[in-house]
């Protein structure tokens, strides 16, 4: 009876004291966000994950005419709401640019071919860039 005590009573103090300290997540879904799913029966013609300690981690995976890409970067949300910094994506390739609001998105429609594309982190209240990478894709027939 004294060892079920010592094993029940710590348990439940353990047990007690996490329950009402349960953190939020870190992301948060928003009514336009991205959401993509790669389905199982696809091959995956290319995929890649370029990390550095300049604080941006890119990862992408190449599908058909698709570029899927996800990014993790340091220091900065890209939820409106946020209390920190918030930042949006712009994405440059072959001469054409576009923005993204979202941390993961997908480039679609892209010709068969060799694709460079320039991915910068801009800051949205000093509208400065903050971090850069590019990559290049190669799009099959």
């Amino acid at each position: 009876m004294k060892k079920i005590r010592m094993i029940c009573i710590p348990a439940f103090l353990l047990l007690a004291g996490c329950g009402h300290d349960i953190p939020d997540p870190e992301v948060k879904p928003k009514k336009d966000a991205i959401h993509f799913s790669i389905p199982t029966t696809a091959t995956v013609q290319a995929s890649l994950s370029d990390t550095e300690k300049d604080g941006l981690d890119v990862r992408y995976i190449v599908k058909g005419n698709k570029v899927f890409v996800e990014c993790k970067v340091k220091d900065y949300s890209f939820r409106e709401d946020s209390k920190g910094k918030v930042g949006k994506i712009v994405v440059e390739m072959n001469g054409v640019m576009k923005e993204y609001a979202s941390a993961a998105f997908v480039m679609e429609g892209l010709k068969p071919g060799k694709h460079a594309i320039v991915l910068s982190v801009i800051d949205v209240a000093s509208k400065t860039p903050k971090y850069k990478k590019s990559f290049q894709v190669m799009i099959k027939e």
